[in-house]
């Protein structure tokens, strides 16, 4: 899926990058590293033993029967692919097929087939649709064995919702109640001396006088023009077309003439005169906790095929966070309406993060700067949602890469 574009200035860039960062190579991996609970120098190795259980997982799921099994989920740091079981008669049908891939097969006892899950997940979508749910997210997650429901179980009707859903015996886990889909507020940072939009920088449009901050996603092209993807969301409380700038009003980007927020919630900022901000395949930001500032190359887009493998994002407010996908296939729901599709992922975010980059370590010749866009963020705070970035691509736009 690599894109057809590349960026010959960005080229020259991690050129330089490379010779002028390579005693700090480890610290790219810090974010991946702490989520691991590893130490930097073992994150190559586990890249290596992920990108070979993915490739296990798409041998393994065609042989496993929907009622038989329960799913499968990675485990990078024991090196196994969990398989939830309900007929544990089929386990050496499996085992015979993938002799060779034994030792990383782990076979777990479970209720629920993947069949059940499907049927449960679809009684619970309908049911929801009798209530006015808002920020909540229903998923199938194979690590619980379960369909899983993030929302704000102290609100009335949100308790009505969980009554009606009681028998179909679902996970309920609690949203924070403060919890926001992006972040308004009067404080605008200083204007930058390299006016770049990076991946994860921070993007705000105005309305009355009042900023809608949001996050920057990824370098895309259509028909020659330049575009910005981020949230579609990012524009809900603006009278189209929304214009938006980097950090402050005399930095315009562009505007947003295209946009949805359901069933894909996505929107592409126009970019409009190059010698005002100019754009890069860079993801460039904070790590969350040590503060560092981490550059990160676009190489390559990605799909997201199994739950477990590591995700991470660049927001402007919470910075870089990693996590794990959850869910592949989950609907996130918000005032705008339901949003059908998205990955759940357990990693950090906060309002004003929406719309910013959600990308995988690339495991070729230099993972600590070689990334691959998977999508962007849309919702959630420690539980994530997130819109493949092959929905962008299959609406026309190609991304750009270094």
């Amino acid at each position: 899926m690599r894109s057809a574009y590349i960026h010959l200035k960005s080229l020259i860039i991690l050129l330089a990058f490379i010779l002028q960062n390579c005693l700090m190579v480890n610290s790219q991996f810090e974010p991946l590293a702490r989520f691991w609970g590893v130490s930097n120098k073992q994150v190559p190795e586990l890249l290596n033993r992920e990108k070979n259980l993915i490739i296990i997982d798409s041998k393994l799921r065609p042989l496993l029967d929907n009622s038989s099994f329960g799913g499968t989920y990675i485990d990078v740091i024991a090196d196994k692919i969990n398989i939830n079981t309900v007929d544990p008669s089929k386990i050496d049908e499996v085992k015979i097929s993938l002799n060779q891939f034994q030792t990383h097969l782990n076979f777990i006892r479970v209720n629920n087939s993947l069949s059940q899950l499907n049927f449960n997940f679809n009684q619970i979508v309908k049911l929801s649709q009798n209530f006015s749910l808002t920020d909540s997210i229903i998923s199938i997650e194979p690590e619980v064995n379960n369909v899983v429901i993030y929302l704000d179980d102290k609100d009335v009707k949100n308790k009505e919702f969980i009554n009606s859903v009681k028998f179909l015996n679902p996970s309920i886990n609690p949203f924070p109640r403060d919890e926001t889909i992006f972040n308004r507020t009067n404080l605008i940072k200083k204007r930058q001396i390299h006016p770049i939009v990076y991946g994860g920088s921070k993007i705000v449009a105005f309305f009355r006088s009042m900023p809608t901050n949001c996050s920057a996603g990824f370098w895309m092209k259509k028909n020659n023009k330049d575009f910005i993807l981020t949230a579609g969301h990012c524009t809900s409380l603006i009278p189209p077309p929304a214009t938006f700038y980097l950090e402050d009003v005399d930095q315009i980007i562009g505007s947003m003439n295209d946009f949805s927020f359901v069933p894909n919630d996505m929107g592409f900022i126009e970019h409009l005169d190059n010698s005002i901000v100019q754009l890069r395949p860079i993801i460039r930001n904070f790590d969350s906790e040590s503060s560092k500032i981490l550059t990160y190359f676009i190489v390559d887009s990605s799909d997201i095929t199994s739950a477990g493998i590591h995700v991470c994002k660049s927001g402007q407010k919470t910075g870089i966070t990693c996590g794990k996908v959850k869910a592949i296939n989950a609907e996130s729901r918000t005032l705008l309406g339901t949003k059908k599709g998205v990955f759940r992922a357990s990693m950090n975010s906060d309002g004003g993060d929406s719309g910013g980059a959600i990308y995988r370590y690339n495991n070729g010749d230099n993972p600590s700067l070689f990334v691959d866009a998977v999508g962007i963020l849309v919702s959630g705070s420690n539980t994530a949602a997130g819109v493949p970035i092959r929905k962008a691509i299959d609406s026309g736009y190609d991304l750009v890469t270094i």
